[in-house]
Protein backbone atom coordinates (compact mmCIF):
# COMPACT_ATOMS: atom_id res chain seq x y z
CA UNK A 1 0.00 0.00 0.00
CA UNK A 2 1.48 3.36 -0.95
CA UNK A 3 2.19 6.04 1.65
CA UNK A 4 -0.11 8.47 -0.15
CA UNK A 5 -3.13 6.13 0.08
CA UNK A 6 -2.37 5.39 3.75
CA UNK A 7 -2.14 9.10 4.55
CA UNK A 8 -5.47 9.74 2.79
CA UNK A 9 -7.28 7.06 4.81
CA UNK A 10 -5.71 8.24 8.06
CA UNK A 11 -6.84 11.80 7.33
CA UNK A 12 -10.42 10.62 6.67
CA UNK A 13 -10.41 8.60 9.91
CA UNK A 14 -9.09 11.57 11.93
CA UNK A 15 -11.73 13.85 10.44
CA UNK A 16 -14.51 11.40 11.43
CA UNK A 17 -13.26 11.21 15.02
CA UNK A 18 -12.90 15.00 15.21
CA UNK A 19 -16.45 15.48 13.95
CA UNK A 20 -17.91 12.97 16.41
CA UNK A 21 -15.92 14.45 19.29
CA UNK A 22 -17.31 17.91 18.56
CA UNK A 23 -20.85 16.47 18.61
CA UNK A 24 -20.33 14.77 21.96
CA UNK A 25 -18.82 17.91 23.46
CA UNK A 26 -21.63 20.16 22.20
CA UNK A 27 -23.03 22.23 25.09
CA UNK A 28 -26.54 21.40 26.30
CA UNK A 29 -27.13 24.66 28.17
CA UNK A 30 -30.41 26.51 27.82
CA UNK A 31 -30.97 29.40 25.44
CA UNK A 32 -33.81 31.89 25.32
CA UNK A 33 -35.98 32.17 22.22
CA UNK A 34 -38.51 35.00 21.87
CA UNK A 35 -41.49 34.50 19.55
CA UNK A 36 -44.09 37.14 18.69
CA UNK A 37 -47.66 36.43 17.62
CA UNK A 38 -49.24 39.35 15.75
CA UNK A 39 -52.82 38.11 16.25
CA UNK A 40 -54.73 35.20 17.75
CA UNK A 41 -54.93 33.43 14.36
CA UNK A 42 -51.15 33.05 14.17
CA UNK A 43 -49.94 29.82 15.76
CA UNK A 44 -46.63 28.98 17.37
CA UNK A 45 -46.80 25.53 15.78
CA UNK A 46 -45.18 23.52 18.58
CA UNK A 47 -46.34 20.02 19.57
CA UNK A 48 -44.98 18.88 22.94
CA UNK A 49 -44.69 15.49 24.59
CA UNK A 50 -42.83 13.46 27.20
CA UNK A 51 -39.86 11.30 26.24
CA UNK A 52 -40.84 7.74 25.35
CA UNK A 53 -37.40 6.14 25.71
CA UNK A 54 -36.79 7.20 29.33
CA UNK A 55 -39.69 6.86 31.79
CA UNK A 56 -37.70 8.63 34.53
CA UNK A 57 -37.35 11.80 32.44
CA UNK A 58 -40.40 13.99 33.12
CA UNK A 59 -39.22 16.87 30.96
CA UNK A 60 -41.37 18.37 28.20
CA UNK A 61 -39.90 18.03 24.69
CA UNK A 62 -40.85 19.39 21.28
CA UNK A 63 -41.99 16.46 19.12
CA UNK A 64 -43.13 18.37 16.02
CA UNK A 65 -42.93 21.86 14.49
CA UNK A 66 -45.59 22.98 12.03
CA UNK A 67 -43.74 24.08 8.84
CA UNK A 68 -46.17 27.00 8.39
CA UNK A 69 -45.85 28.33 11.92
CA UNK A 70 -44.08 31.16 13.73
CA UNK A 71 -41.56 28.76 15.29
CA UNK A 72 -40.66 27.27 11.89
CA UNK A 73 -40.13 30.71 10.35
CA UNK A 74 -37.92 31.72 13.30
CA UNK A 75 -35.78 28.61 12.83
CA UNK A 76 -34.03 28.54 16.21
CA UNK A 77 -36.13 25.78 17.77
CA UNK A 78 -35.68 22.16 16.68
CA UNK A 79 -37.62 18.96 17.21
CA UNK A 80 -36.17 17.20 20.26
CA UNK A 81 -35.46 20.42 22.17
CA UNK A 82 -36.57 20.50 25.80
CA UNK A 83 -38.75 23.37 27.09
CA UNK A 84 -37.56 24.51 30.52
CA UNK A 85 -39.56 27.72 30.95
CA UNK A 86 -42.34 29.61 29.15
CA UNK A 87 -42.55 33.34 29.92
CA UNK A 88 -40.50 32.78 33.07
CA UNK A 89 -42.74 29.98 34.34
CA UNK A 90 -41.04 26.62 34.88
CA UNK A 91 -42.80 23.90 32.87
CA UNK A 92 -43.63 20.92 35.08
CA UNK A 93 -46.06 18.83 33.03
CA UNK A 94 -47.64 18.43 29.60
CA UNK A 95 -50.94 20.11 30.45
CA UNK A 96 -49.20 23.19 31.82
CA UNK A 97 -47.03 23.52 28.71
CA UNK A 98 -50.06 23.23 26.38
CA UNK A 99 -51.99 25.83 28.39
CA UNK A 100 -49.12 28.33 28.28
CA UNK A 101 -48.41 27.83 24.58
CA UNK A 102 -52.06 28.11 23.54
CA UNK A 103 -52.95 31.08 25.74
CA UNK A 104 -54.83 33.66 23.66
CA UNK A 105 -53.94 36.43 26.09
CA UNK A 106 -50.22 36.38 25.26
CA UNK A 107 -48.69 37.77 22.10
CA UNK A 108 -45.07 37.52 23.25
CA UNK A 109 -43.67 34.11 24.16
CA UNK A 110 -40.26 33.75 25.77
CA UNK A 111 -39.10 30.11 25.77
CA UNK A 112 -36.07 28.81 27.61
CA UNK A 113 -34.88 25.87 25.48
CA UNK A 114 -32.28 23.17 26.21
CA UNK A 115 -30.82 21.01 23.48
CA UNK A 116 -29.88 17.54 24.80
CA UNK A 117 -26.36 16.29 24.22
CA UNK A 118 -25.81 13.67 21.55
CA UNK A 119 -25.53 10.29 23.25
CA UNK A 120 -23.39 7.66 21.53
CA UNK A 121 -23.26 3.98 22.39
CA UNK A 122 -20.30 2.82 24.46
CA UNK A 123 -17.42 1.65 22.35
CA UNK A 124 -18.20 3.88 19.36
CA UNK A 125 -14.59 4.99 19.11
CA UNK A 126 -13.33 1.39 19.23
CA UNK A 127 -15.80 0.44 16.49
CA UNK A 128 -14.70 3.32 14.28
CA UNK A 129 -11.04 2.50 14.85
CA UNK A 130 -11.63 -1.17 14.05
CA UNK A 131 -13.43 -0.18 10.84
CA UNK A 132 -10.44 1.93 9.88
CA UNK A 133 -7.97 -0.90 10.60
CA UNK A 134 -10.14 -3.35 8.68
CA UNK A 135 -10.10 -1.02 5.69
CA UNK A 136 -6.31 -0.76 5.89
CA UNK A 137 -6.00 -4.54 6.17
CA UNK A 138 -8.21 -5.02 3.12
CA UNK A 139 -6.18 -2.54 1.07
CA UNK A 140 -2.91 -4.15 2.11
CA UNK A 141 -4.18 -7.60 1.13
CA UNK A 142 -5.40 -6.31 -2.21
CA UNK A 143 -2.03 -4.64 -2.80
CA UNK A 144 -0.18 -7.86 -1.94
CA UNK A 145 -2.46 -9.86 -4.21
CA UNK A 146 -1.95 -7.36 -7.04
CA UNK A 147 1.84 -7.49 -6.65
CA UNK A 148 1.78 -11.29 -6.56
CA UNK A 149 -0.23 -11.39 -9.79
CA UNK A 150 2.16 -8.95 -11.46
CA UNK A 151 5.15 -11.02 -10.40
CA UNK A 152 3.52 -14.22 -11.64
CA UNK A 153 2.66 -12.68 -15.01
CA UNK A 154 6.22 -11.35 -15.37
CA UNK A 155 7.70 -14.75 -14.51
CA UNK A 156 5.49 -16.52 -17.05
CA UNK A 157 6.45 -14.04 -19.75
CA UNK A 158 10.15 -14.77 -19.04
CA UNK A 159 9.55 -18.55 -19.27
CA UNK A 160 10.48 -18.88 -15.60
CA UNK A 161 9.44 -22.10 -13.88
CA UNK A 162 6.53 -21.44 -11.48
CA UNK A 163 5.49 -23.75 -8.65
CA UNK A 164 1.75 -23.83 -9.42
CA UNK A 165 0.63 -25.63 -6.18
CA UNK A 166 2.56 -23.14 -4.03
CA UNK A 167 1.05 -20.24 -6.00
CA UNK A 168 -2.49 -21.58 -5.49
CA UNK A 169 -1.88 -22.00 -1.74
CA UNK A 170 -0.59 -18.43 -1.52
CA UNK A 171 -3.66 -17.05 -3.28
CA UNK A 172 -5.96 -19.09 -1.01
CA UNK A 173 -4.23 -17.72 2.11
CA UNK A 174 -4.66 -14.18 0.84
CA UNK A 175 -8.33 -14.68 0.03
CA UNK A 176 -9.01 -16.48 3.32
CA UNK A 177 -7.35 -13.67 5.24
CA UNK A 178 -9.74 -11.05 3.90
CA UNK A 179 -12.21 -9.88 6.55
CA UNK A 180 -15.81 -10.76 5.82
CA UNK A 181 -18.59 -8.21 5.55
CA UNK A 182 -19.11 -6.40 8.85
CA UNK A 183 -22.55 -6.41 10.40
CA UNK A 184 -23.70 -2.99 11.51
CA UNK A 185 -26.03 -2.68 14.46
CA UNK A 186 -28.58 0.10 14.16
CA UNK A 187 -30.57 1.39 17.10
CA UNK A 188 -33.52 3.20 15.58
CA UNK A 189 -36.93 3.86 17.09
CA UNK A 190 -39.54 4.15 14.35
CA UNK A 191 -42.37 6.40 15.47
CA UNK A 192 -45.85 6.27 13.97
CA UNK A 193 -46.97 9.02 11.63
CA UNK A 194 -50.20 10.96 11.98
CA UNK A 195 -53.46 9.06 11.66
CA UNK A 196 -55.20 9.96 8.40
CA UNK A 197 -58.71 11.10 7.49
CA UNK A 198 -59.80 11.62 11.09
CA UNK A 199 -63.48 12.59 11.32
CA UNK A 200 -66.29 12.71 13.85
CA UNK A 201 -70.07 12.48 13.75
CA UNK A 202 -72.51 13.41 16.51
CA UNK A 203 -76.13 12.60 17.13
CA UNK A 204 -78.65 13.49 19.86
CA UNK A 205 -80.65 10.59 21.32
CA UNK A 206 -82.88 12.61 23.62
CA UNK A 207 -83.02 15.54 25.95
CA UNK A 208 -80.11 14.20 28.00
CA UNK A 209 -78.36 11.67 25.76
CA UNK A 210 -75.99 12.10 22.82
CA UNK A 211 -73.45 10.03 20.87
CA UNK A 212 -70.09 11.03 19.42
CA UNK A 213 -68.51 8.69 16.86
CA UNK A 214 -64.85 9.19 15.92
CA UNK A 215 -63.06 7.30 13.11
CA UNK A 216 -59.69 7.49 11.33
CA UNK A 217 -57.31 5.63 9.01
CA UNK A 218 -53.97 4.09 10.01
CA UNK A 219 -50.74 6.16 9.74
CA UNK A 220 -49.07 6.06 6.34
CA UNK A 221 -45.98 4.22 7.60
CA UNK A 222 -47.73 1.45 9.56
CA UNK A 223 -48.01 -0.87 6.54
CA UNK A 224 -44.23 -0.73 6.06
CA UNK A 225 -43.32 -1.67 9.65
CA UNK A 226 -43.43 -4.79 11.77
CA UNK A 227 -45.01 -3.58 15.00
CA UNK A 228 -45.91 -5.78 17.96
CA UNK A 229 -48.82 -3.72 19.23
CA UNK A 230 -50.80 -0.81 17.80
CA UNK A 231 -53.11 1.33 19.91
CA UNK A 232 -54.81 4.67 19.40
CA UNK A 233 -55.11 7.45 21.96
CA UNK A 234 -58.14 9.74 21.78
CA UNK A 235 -58.55 12.92 23.85
CA UNK A 236 -62.02 14.44 24.35
CA UNK A 237 -62.37 17.96 25.69
CA UNK A 238 -65.52 19.97 26.12
CA UNK A 239 -65.00 23.36 24.50
CA UNK A 240 -64.30 26.00 27.12
CA UNK A 241 -63.03 23.49 29.68
CA UNK A 242 -59.39 23.09 30.75
CA UNK A 243 -59.40 19.34 31.22
CA UNK A 244 -59.68 16.45 28.77
CA UNK A 245 -60.52 12.75 29.03
CA UNK A 246 -58.03 10.31 27.40
CA UNK A 247 -59.00 6.93 25.93
CA UNK A 248 -56.77 4.08 24.69
CA UNK A 249 -58.45 2.15 21.87
CA UNK A 250 -57.54 -0.85 19.71
CA UNK A 251 -59.83 -0.15 16.73
CA UNK A 252 -59.97 2.71 14.24
CA UNK A 253 -63.42 3.91 15.30
CA UNK A 254 -65.34 4.30 18.50
CA UNK A 255 -68.70 5.68 19.63
CA UNK A 256 -68.61 7.63 22.89
CA UNK A 257 -71.79 7.91 24.98
CA UNK A 258 -70.59 8.36 28.55
CA UNK A 259 -70.56 12.00 29.65
CA UNK A 260 -71.47 13.19 26.13
CA UNK A 261 -73.97 16.06 26.46
CA UNK A 262 -76.49 17.20 23.88
CA UNK A 263 -76.02 20.58 22.22
CA UNK A 264 -72.36 20.74 23.25
CA UNK A 265 -69.17 21.27 21.25
CA UNK A 266 -66.24 18.90 21.79
CA UNK A 267 -62.59 19.05 20.70
CA UNK A 268 -61.11 15.68 19.68
CA UNK A 269 -57.45 14.69 19.21
CA UNK A 270 -56.30 11.28 17.86
CA UNK A 271 -52.83 9.75 17.61
CA UNK A 272 -51.23 6.31 17.14
CA UNK A 273 -49.02 4.46 19.65
CA UNK A 274 -46.52 1.69 18.78
CA UNK A 275 -45.60 -0.92 21.41
CA UNK A 276 -47.06 1.18 24.28
CA UNK A 277 -44.13 3.65 24.27
CA UNK A 278 -43.64 5.17 20.82
CA UNK A 279 -46.12 8.03 20.55
CA UNK A 280 -47.02 9.52 17.21
CA UNK A 281 -48.09 13.15 16.69
CA UNK A 282 -51.73 14.11 17.07
CA UNK A 283 -53.76 14.65 13.93
CA UNK A 284 -55.39 18.05 13.43
CA UNK A 285 -57.97 18.73 16.13
CA UNK A 286 -61.57 17.83 15.29
CA UNK A 287 -64.43 20.12 16.33
CA UNK A 288 -67.67 18.17 16.87
CA UNK A 289 -71.05 19.54 17.96
CA UNK A 290 -73.84 17.31 19.27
Amino acid sequence: MTALRYQKKFTEYSARLDSLSRCVAAPAGGKEVDLYRANSQDKLGLTVCYRTDDEDDLGIYISEIDPNSIAAQDGRIREGDRIIQINGIEVRNHEEAVALLTSEENKNFSLLIARPELQLDEGWMDDDRNDFLDDLHMDMLEEQHHQAMQFTASALQQDTTVDIPSLIQTIRRVVKGRPGPRKQKWTVSLYPGKVREARCQASVQGASEARLTVSWQIPWNLKYLKVREVRYEVWLQEQGENTYVPYILALQNHTFTENIKPFTTYLVWVRCIFNKLLLGPFADVLVCST
